[in-house]
């Protein structure tokens, strides 16, 4: 039955464009019972790498990657370069149920050497926008991770938001927005970027993107 699944359902709801968890979250809705988890997907996929060395395969999953793992980043230690950094440790625990709108989670997403784009998820909503914030109330803090691009940080403060960084190699600590980039680039792949404009709605089309996979 699992292998079934895993070489007939599963494959029609990642060639849709569906993530591994969405897979299984709706093979259980319609089997009434977990049949598959999202993992069992992902191991299935990077044994058929392996097996068959057809690096197609990878594009069933959302960020298209042929190896698992935390890849590093040359130039050491960024915390050192990040001044006044607040680790996320110390944000408010309102922010940990998403009950309270206003705490958001940024990061940018790159384009090769064409341009990037700054992200941010709403925690309490999960909308993603690709443009500035506008009201006080939905400003109340924002994660980054620790990259350099985030250095100048306390520019914010100025707007009376809230700053906070991921533990080091930590970036799931801030996981709407890297589970939104993972599905974006599905449409959005770095060799993409040249002649799309980012409006000031952007974040509308993004979030009917997002919902339609």
């Amino acid at each position: 039955m699992r292998e079934a699944v895993l070489s007939g359902p599963s494959r029609s709801g990642l060639n849709a464009g569906w993530s591994p968890a969405q897979v299984s979250g709706r093979l259980a809705l319609e089997y009434g019972r977990p049949v598959v988890s999202h993992e069992s997907i992902y191991r299935f996929i990077y044994a058929q790498l392996v097996r068959t060395k057809d690096y197609s395969w990878r594009l069933y999953l959302p960020r298209g990657k042929s190896k698992r793992g935390w890849r590093g980043r040359r130039g050491g230690n960024t915390i050192v370069r990040t001044p006044g950094r607040a680790p996320l440790s110390q944000r408010s625990p309102e922010a940990d149920d998403r009950g309270t709108p206003g705490h958001w989670e940024a990061d940018l997403m790159r384009f090769g050497n064409r341009g990037q784009a700054l992200l941010l998820h709403e925690r309490h909503s999960r909308l993603l926008l690709a443009c500035r914030l506008h009201s006080a109330e939905l400003r109340r803090s924002v994660a980054f991770d620790n990259g350099t691009e985030f250095a100048r940080h306390s520019r914010l403060h100025t707007l009376g938001i809230r700053i906070y960084f991921c533990e080091v190699r930590s970036p799931w600590q801030k996981g709407g927005v890297e589970n939104a980039i993972g599905r974006l680039r599905r449409f959005l792949p770095r060799r993409f970027y040249q002649g799309v404009r980012l409006e000031a709605n952007s974040g509308v089309g993004a979030n009917r993107r997002a919902a339609s996979v």
